[in-house]
């Protein structure tokens, strides 16, 4: 990957000078996996803009999803307390609630599991896309020599 000092500065319009820099001034892991994404998504066809901080939702959200206490997932995403609301909105107010709706919508009951689709029901071009992604993603856990951290 190019150092972002090398890179065309594409997105600092959105954003305040060193927001994604550490202490000390050089540029922080967020904006390694931003870039990263920006690059896998352009290439895939990937429509919607993903950040690193999708990903942390994401990651709270599921979080939230399997019980986990409530406490937990506030300490280890280092929210400040008194921000509580901002935290419960963050990972309370979820696609969770819009699947279940959507569900009953769909004469379903709202916590009936539905099964993923099989990427064979998906048409040629999407397959390829899809395959794209997935090497792109795990592209640093396949062949190795220890067949147990594999991902194939």
């Amino acid at each position: 990957m190019d150092h972002p000092e090398s890179m065309p500065d594409e997105q600092s319009s959105n954003k305040q000078p060193g927001q994604d820099k550490t202490c000390d001034g050089a540029p922080g892991f967020h904006s390694y996996v931003n870039r990263i994404l920006d690059k896998v998504a352009e290439r895939a066809g990937v429509s919607e803009h993903l950040t690193s901080h999708s990903f942390r939702r994401g990651g709270a959200q599921h979080a939230n999803g399997v019980g986990m206490c409530v406490q937990w997932i506030f300490d280890r995403g280092a929210w400040n307390m008194t921000a509580t609301n901002k935290a419960f909105a963050y990972v309370f107010n979820t696609p969770s609630e819009g699947h279940k709706v959507a569900r009953v919508l769909s004469s379903r009951h709202p916590d009936q599991v539905v099964a993923p689709l099989s990427p064979n029901s998906f048409d040629s071009d999407t397959q390829v896309k899809i395959r794209f992604v997935a090497e792109a993603l795990f592209a640093s856990s396949v062949g190795l020599e220890t067949a147990q951290y594999n991902s194939e």
